[in-house]
């Protein structure tokens, strides 16, 4: 099991998304979609 900190928040994308794409590619749908920073320390899933 996975102890993560309270301030920790996990996201889920509902929605496919290629995950053959760069991890630069991912961290600008975080950026434009979410409009989070994907360095925060949450979890993008």
């Amino acid at each position: 099991m996975i102890h993560l900190p309270a301030s920790v928040r996990v996201y889920l994308c509902l929605a496919p998304c290629d995950m053959r794409k760069s991890f630069d590619s991912l961290q600008a749908l975080v950026r434009d979609h979410l409009q989070l920073d994907a360095f925060a320390g949450h979890l993008f899933q």
